[in-house]
């Protein structure tokens, strides 16, 4: 089994304002445009207006492709579980993973596992 550390997603979970673009306006004119961290860098106190535009679709696929890695992480760990209790082929071995990651994802991939280690004896 890998370490632990190897199932965490590395990716952080997409924020809204890495997907937006900052227009400032002052007497209807745009002075600005551009990303929320160049708007902060800038340290504009109070322009006349502010302006955010997110990029819906950008920030959707974002949110996805994290969803998907984790899931993809997790379902790795949850085979290599298996594989290190020998419950490849146990009919429950499901149903066992999910109540050690419902008691215990919270605390991380080694609790998972320790709780499994415990509640797999149950279905050997």
């Amino acid at each position: 089994m890998k370490k632990y550390s190897y199932y965490a997603n590395s990716m952080s979970y997409p924020n809204k304002r890495d997907y937006s673009t900052v227009f400032i306006y002052n007497q209807g004119k745009v002075v600005f445009k551009g990303t929320y961290r160049e708007y902060m860098a800038l340290g504009i106190m109070e322009p006349n207006v502010r302006q955010e535009i997110l990029d819906e679709e950008g920030y959707k696929k974002a949110v996805a492709l994290y969803r998907k890695t984790t899931q993809e992480l997790r379902e790795e760990f949850k085979q290599d579980l298996f594989e290190k209790h020998d419950v490849k082929e146990n009919p429950k071995r499901e149903k066992c993973f999910e109540l050690a990651w419902d008691y215990r994802h919270d605390d991380g991939y080694k609790e998972v596992d320790d709780c499994f280690s415990e509640l797999v004896e149950l279905i050997k």
